[in-house]
């Protein structure tokens, strides 16, 4: 069973609320999203979530529950998946090993993954990464 954390009437304005650890503030709006193609929820950066609503300003409810285990994914799916925050650093510390950073984050339904745009020191690069985060290719563009 999951743990419901909040249940209740939020205000809201220009469109948006965050959800953080108390007294972290609030990330950029980039960085939230970073490695997403698409989504109202910005969940890119550690104990951060961005959330953007069809209302401008008012009251929105909302329920916030705590699953223990991600649902099993559907390989005959289509839908988008996005890289989770824990994959998102590892995918950053085997970046900056290499001596790059940054790029678009794209899941493989291998669960490997393809980072585009990444800059290292010698050019732009799209780079690829197996299931285990290990570098391996990169083709410069």
């Amino acid at each position: 069973m999951d743990d419901v954390l909040v249940d209740e009437a939020l205000s809201v304005h220009y469109g948006q609320f965050y959800v953080s650890e108390a007294g972290k503030g609030n990330a950029e709006f980039e960085a939230a999203f970073r490695g997403q193609a698409n989504g109202l929820l910005g969940a890119a950066v550690a104990r951060f979530l961005h959330i953007t609503t069809g209302l401008h300003t008012g009251h929105v409810w909302i329920t916030v529950s705590l699953h223990v285990d991600a649902p099993p994914r559907d390989p005959a799916s289509e839908d988008e998946v996005e890289a989770t925050t824990e994959q998102i650093a590892k995918i950053d510390a085997a970046l900056k090993a290499d001596g790059c950073e940054g790029g678009d984050i794209d899941v493989g339904k291998d669960g490997s993954f393809e980072v585009d745009d990444v800059k290292c020191k010698d050019g732009q690069y799209d780079v690829k990464l197996d299931k285990d985060f290990k570098i391996m290719g990169k083709k410069k563009e």
